[in-house]
């Protein structure tokens, strides 16, 4: 039985104050500088990449009208419109029909800073101090891009120890595995064995809503309204790894529990395998299961043969596919179901110059087990994929790809060709064209997009690089009514990235050599 949220229980105890971005922070710092007081830091040194992003992008949804009943052309198919035109939804029994226009055009311009620091040499060996931090707005009139609020992100910030044999992470850290990214303010600690061949991994603390750098509590999560938890989650699990010369396997558990009302918000546990029983054949697995909902989620099984002297390697594989949500969200009451897909796939390398590449899947859903008397629902889809890679000289790489996509209620079918020079290492200039064809079959819309334009990027000196890129994307549409608005759009990107630090990491180099200019990116 599903469990649901308390508001009003604590959890049975006093409930600890959330760890905010501003306050790890703070306590990072204060800790860097009390290390600093207490040891002569002699070989102290840091590293900061910094990289700013911009782009333009045109937004235009649809907005809802009405007409009376009485205005209502209804044609000899038995469909309705409006007397202009327009596609028109009339309920039995109603007085004014529904439908849809054109809703404005409105562009947002996000532009994103991301910081990405490391500070080493505190006194201790072994102990650092990393982090990620990310700020950015909208700079256009409509504020229409997602993801600008709240601007400023703390996305990573901890202590880190390193030995042989142990590795340590205090403050706002992560861990990717199969259950995806997890973000969490607490602690993670590593141990190894055997060379490494053995590891165990354990962590904890106050957990960050799934995919992204925020608690679940956090404003800008709404619209999740009365059934946003008022906590955070309190997050705890572990891993146990084995790593041999033709076997590697990890088994995984993870835990969520909601701190106002001790209710699981997940539970999982899982595993994943590699084996290579001979050499250029290698199988890999693993599967998830859901100890909250009692099922198994999501797995697969492959296997990849690669020739010798590499000419061609070869893939075939099976997955099954299940939607995970969290206890708390309504998302699982609607019973998502699971789909079962078979693939393959075949590289080539005929030559050093010249590489081929196809892959094939076939998927179907599992019995949604409800009734639809009235039409017929297809389960089952395909897609297809074809493209190669030419390098007719060293400077110049040629890319294409064509692809194939059928599924259940929509399908599409396009190509994307890229055409890269690269005269120096400081410089790269890239051409694209593409083109989409969507028809959609629950739908008025049958559409076809092109889009072509260029890029490239400059490394005017070493640890400063400028990108540019501006696209321009053309759409056509077929409708059978008035409702045919103009998409065509020209979109720029724009970015700086820098990085700098003490030095300390550098190559130990005579001072003579490192004196040397750079010239056309190389020394």
């Amino acid at each position: 039985m599903r469990r649901t949220w308390n508001s009003d229980g604590d959890g049975g105890g006093r409930r600890a104050r959330s760890l905010t971005p501003r306050a790890l922070a703070g306590s990072l710092v204060a800790i860097a500088i009390g290390l600093g007081a207490a040891t002569p830091l002699a070989a102290q040194g840091y590293r900061v990449h910094l990289d700013t992003r911009m782009q333009s992008v045109a937004y235009r949804g649809i907005q809802a009208e009405s007409v009376a009943v009485s205005a209502i052309v209804t044609r000899p198919d038995g469909s309705t419109y409006t007397p202009d035109g327009y596609a028109a939804i009339c309920y039995q029994g109603a007085t004014m029909c529904t439908y849809y226009v054109a809703g404005p055009s409105e562009r947002g311009v996000p532009v994103v800073t991301s910081a990405d620091f490391s500070i080493w040499g505190l006194g201790v060996p072994g102990l650092s101090i990393r982090g990620s931090t990310r700020m950015g707005f909208d700079a256009g009139t409509a504020d229409v891009w997602p993801g600008t609020k709240p601007a400023m992100q703390l996305l990573s910030g901890y202590l880190q120890y390193v030995t042989d044999a142990f590795t340590a992470e205090l403050g706002r850290t992560y861990v990717t595995n199969r259950f995806g990214f997890h973000g969490f303010d607490g602690i993670k600690a590593t141990g190894r064995a055997f060379s490494d061949q053995l590891s165990a991994t354990a962590y904890g603390g106050w957990g960050l809503a799934n995919d992204v750098a925020l608690p679940v509590n956090s404003p800008a999560l709404q619209p999740l309204d009365e059934y946003q938890p008022q906590d955070r989650q309190w997050i705890a699990g572990g891993e146990v790894a084995l790593r041999l010369p033709r076997f590697t396997g990890r088994v995984l558990y993870e835990r969520q529990v909601d701190r106002r009302s001790d209710y699981f918000v997940s539970e999982r546990t899982g595993f994943d395998v590699s084996m290579r029983p001979v050499d250029r054949l290698t199988f890999t697995g693993g599967a998830d299961y859901d100890l909250a909902e009692q099922w198994w989620g999501t797995w697969q099984l492959s296997a990849n043969y690669i020739l010798p002297h590499d000419y061609a390697s070869a893939t075939v594989g099976v997955k099954r596919y299940r939607p995970f949500f969290e206890l708390w969200t309504i998302w699982g009451a609607f019973s998502p179901v699971p789909y079962l897909s078979k693939y393959a796939a075949l590289e080539v390398h005929p030559t050093s110059k010249i590489s081929l590449n196809t892959r094939g899947e076939i998927y179907a859903y599992d019995n949604a087990s409800v009734s639809t008397p009235l039409s017929s629902v297809d389960s089952t889809g395909w897609r297809w994929s074809l493209g190669a890679t030419v390098l007719p000289v060293p400077s110049v790489s040629l890319q294409w790809n064509y692809h194939l996509d059928f599924g259940p209620g929509a399908s599409d079918r396009g190509f994307e060709a890229y055409a890269t020079w690269t005269p120096t290492r400081a410089l790269m200039v890239s051409g694209q064209l593409a083109k989409l064809q969507r028809p959609l079959e629950f739908r008025y819309d049958e559409s076809d997009v092109w889009a072509y334009g260029l890029s490239g990027s400059y490394r005017m000196i070493r640890g400063l690089q400028f990108d540019l890129s501006v696209l321009r994307y053309q759409e056509s549409r077929i409708r059978p009514d008035a409702n045919v608005f103009d998409w065509n759009q020209f979109r720029i990107n724009a970015g700086v990235s820098m990085t700098f630090g003490s030095g300390a990491d550098r190559p130990d180099l005579p001072d003579a050599i490192l004196r040397i200019p750079d010239v056309g990116g190389k020394r």
